[in-house]
């Protein structure tokens, strides 16, 4: 984060790795395909069934692969931010992260996806109202019946029975909205906070890095909570991973770290819509994600590191090129900082 932003081929490298993780996502997609045919043939056949294998790829269960998919989007949508006249085409780059992550059934990893893509929306339709007003609210007008005819024919007994409600249930199932998950993070949220208030140095100072994987069977068993694979299980909170492992004083470090991150997403908004757009909307999703699983930024396990990449380093390379252009053009003046309120 610090040496990254001031070398001058940083942009550059960054796009080659953003381009290397989606060509590598898709050629896991394709090895998904060939060797869990079964698996996707039975999930149109038969609709969304919970508690049943999903398609993991190489990745050791469902949702890692979901997350990793949600990466090449994420990647995907940088790219889009620093293109011109093409962009949208990413689009359809995009497409198949999206598609193959409704079909891992990664209840988290659809609602991430499902809140980027209606921000991006919201953005699409504020910022063009004023130049094409008509065509915007005809696209809203469009958005607002397309979801009202799935909610009447999802909710209303009368046409659950029809062929649009069958195949709404089939492909959005009852289960999909239940919160059975959260029900489960809260018992192993309270295995964290009874490590993390356990005694004053644990609070203040932590415990260690990866302290979750020794901690959790053991508080489990203590509060009488059956928690799933507990010898590599983890807290389910990036900010609870941070304060078990790092104590208060790295929460507090790392909180700063956030906050400086958003000044510097407004910063690039008013320099380039498009990239600070995409700043602040990928920002706020893994903000969310964070507090639901166990990832956060610059502590290291893979999914973190990963994610710091689109999320934090393009940012600061970006950053670092306005605060130089400042400095250039106050040189070229002969002016310092101060002598520009004068």
């Amino acid at each position: 984060l610090i040496v990254v932003p001031l070398k001058k081929s940083s942009r550059n490298s960054l796009k080659y790795i953003a381009v290397f993780f989606i060509v590598g996502m898709y050629v896991l997609i394709g090895y998904s395909l060939y060797n869990e045919i079964d698996i996707y043939r039975r999930i149109f056949e038969q609709g969304y069934i919970a508690h049943i294998p999903y398609p993991k790829a190489l990745f050791v269960n469902q949702n890692l692969f979901a997350s990793h998919l949600f990466l090449g989007f994420i990647f995907t949508l940088y790219l889009r931010s620093t293109m011109g006249r093409y962009k949208n085409l990413m689009w359809l780059v995009a497409l198949p992260f999206v598609a193959f992550i409704i079909l891992t059934y990664s209840k988290t990893k659809i609602l991430l996806v499902g809140l980027i893509l209606l921000a991006y929306l919201i953005t699409f339709i504020v910022q063009n109202f004023k130049k094409h007003k008509v065509t915007m609210l005809v696209v809203t007008f469009v958005i607002f019946a397309l979801v009202s005819v799935v909610i009447t024919f999802y909710f209303v007994p009368a046409l659950e029975n029809t062929k649009l409600g069958l195949f709404l249930h089939k492909f959005l199932p009852d289960e999909l909205f239940k919160f059975g998950s959260i029900h489960s993070r809260a018992d192993i949220w309270g295995v964290a906070w009874s490590s993390i208030t356990h005694d004053w140095r644990n609070f203040f100072f932590g415990q260690g890095q990866y302290i979750s994987k020794l901690v959790l069977g053991k508080g489990a068993s203590d509060l009488d909570v059956v928690v799933v694979d507990t010898t590599w299980g983890n807290f389910h909170s990036g900010y609870l991973e941070i304060w078990a492992s790092l104590g208060l004083v790295g929460l507090l470090l790392y909180f700063a770290l956030i906050i400086y991150i958003i000044y510097v997403d407004f910063r690039i908004l008013k320099y380039n819509k498009p990239f600070g757009m995409f700043s602040l909307i990928v920002l706020g999703a893994f903000l969310l994600h964070s507090s639901i699983e166990s990832i956060s930024l610059l502590i290291f396990n893979a999914e973190g590191i990963w994610h710091g990449l689109p999320v934090v380093v393009p940012q600061l390379v970006y950053y670092n090129q306005i605060k130089q252009e400042e400095k250039r053009l106050l040189n070229k003046h002969g002016l310092t900082k101060d002598a520009v309120y004068i």
